[in-house]
């Protein structure tokens, strides 16, 4: 290894590896440059290790003391990616993936999300948006103690009632835990007010004679007859006999009508089930 300063050429080392080229030593810093292409660069003076310029001594990319790097101008990667750490980072075919390689929508993240410049986040909050697309944390509406809700999902309620998990807070209104108990019921709205727990009608109601609609009945009449009878009388009178020529005989007749049963049934409508009264 040669080192020249000063005229000679003499061995160096540089950040504990050897450089098998020539490392020069101009001013305040030290250029080495290895056969295998490497390039170091060192400030003395604990300023910037490199500084690269354009044609015009602009700087276009340099590397503090520290190891921070700044690009003046746009930094073009030729792979599909990049590393920062153990993170990984990939901008693929206009989608930003961020802990996956393949990323299938504009922003894919994989893993946890935090939002901490959108205001004050904070329990319950949530990230809502403005007209311009704007997002912010924002407080959600406080529920009223004693709202009634309608709810069918999973039943995450302990023995008594009261809400578990995702319900906590929350109670079954079964007459438990200062609750209404609305089993078998329905909340109706009113255009009165109401004491509260008040109750109405029932589950079930029959329709009296006055609420029947009109309707008929079938008749069935299987037929049937009447029987007639008539008695027919003659005195002649003494001493007379009767003479048949041209004559007739005019007497008083007697006649009735026996009775009959008619046998006509009237079918029933309807059988008399309750009315269930709940919507």
């Amino acid at each position: 290894m040669a080192n020249y300063r000063g005229g000679k050429i003499t061995k160096t080392t540089i950040l504990g590896k050897s450089f098998l080229g020539m490392c020069l030593f101009l001013g305040a810093a030290n250029y080495a440059f290895s056969e295998d292409g490497e390039i170091k660069l060192n400030s003395n003076d604990g300023s910037t290790k490199l500084i690269v310029q354009d044609k015009n001594a602009a700087t276009v990319f340099s590397v503090d003391s520290d190891g921070n790097t700044v690009i003046s101008g746009t930094a073009a990667i030729a792979g599909s990616g990049f590393s920062v750490g153990s993170s990984t980072l990939v901008v693929k075919d206009g989608n930003v993936g961020i802990g996956t390689t393949s990323p299938t929508a504009q922003l894919h993240v994989t893993g946890s999300v935090r939002f901490s410049g959108a205001g004050t986040p904070a329990a319950g909050k949530v990230l809502t948006s403005n007209v311009d697309g704007n997002a912010s944390w924002q407080a959600t509406a406080a529920t009223p103690s004693g709202r009634v809700i309608m709810y069918s999902g999973s039943w995450n309620f302990d023995a008594s009632g009261l809400g578990t998990g995702p319900l906590e807070g929350w109670a079954l209104c079964n007459g438990s835990n200062g609750t209404l108990n609305l089993a078998d019921r329905f909340v109706m709205v009113s255009t009165t007010l109401a004491g509260q727990g008040v109750t109405g009608g029932t589950n079930f109601y029959s329709l009296t004679v006055e609420q029947l609609p009109s309707h008929n009945h079938a008749v069935t009449d299987p037929g049937h007859n009447h029987g007639y009878v008539h008695t027919d009388t003659d005195s002649p009178s003494t001493g007379w006999g009767l003479n048949v020529s041209n004559t007739y005989i005019k007497s008083p007749g007697y006649g009735s009508i026996s009775s009959a049963a008619s046998n006509i049934t009237l079918g029933l409508t309807g059988s008399g089930a309750a009315i269930d009264n709940r919507p």
